[in-house]
């Protein structure tokens, strides 16, 4: 659960969840030797997906405004805990990863179906690489990375990803690129 945590954590390479989700879509694009149309589809969907989500997460983060785990259990359990993450400043529900994650899955799914590959986003930094048989899966375990790290709830995690997963179909369906 740590390794996945520290994995997911994208403070030092990536920078935020949309970052690492920019080092798979390279990656893919690499192993499925992906020509310039692909690559332009794939952008094409996932920017919105990865702008939007975080729009639509963040809203509801404000809207409903709940106490990260380390407020919640210093005030009303044991006040001398600490998550194996540092708790970011802003509401925990839902989770932005799990949201974000959620959408690009749909959207990767979409596009080239379920493809085993190797995430290799932080191996220069020293974390071993994690393999997938499914966007799904990834999405998964960036949701429940944010669990592990101590930083979130289960109901952040579960919602974001079905918001997620809902916003990636409603992307899907609203955006028609023109074929050449």
């Amino acid at each position: 659960q740590k390794r996945i945590a520290n994995f997911w954590n994208d403070k030092i390479r990536t920078g935020t969840p949309s970052g690492h989700w920019v080092s798979i879509m390279s990656q893919i694009a690499r192993q499925l030797n992906l020509k310039l149309d692909r690559v332009a589809k794939m952008y094409a969907l996932m920017g919105p997906a990865m702008g939007d989500g975080f729009k639509v997460c963040w809203a509801a983060k404000y809207r409903y405004n709940i106490l990260r785990p380390q407020s919640y259990i210093r005030d009303y359990i044991d006040p001398n805990w600490n998550p194996y993450l540092i708790t970011p400043s802003f509401p925990a529900y839902p989770s932005g990863h799990s949201s974000l994650s959620g959408a690009c899955a749909e959207i990767m799914t979409e596009l080239f179906g379920d493809v085993t590959f190797t995430d290799y986003t932080h191996q220069d930094i020293g974390l071993l690489p994690r393999t997938f048989s499914t966007f799904s899966q990834v999405a998964e375990e960036a949701a429940f990375s944010r669990l592990y790290g101590g930083i979130h709830y289960r109901f952040d995690s579960e919602s974001g990803l079905a918001g997620g997963h809902i916003l990636g179909r409603y992307i899907l369906n609203t955006i028609h690129l023109s074929q050449y």
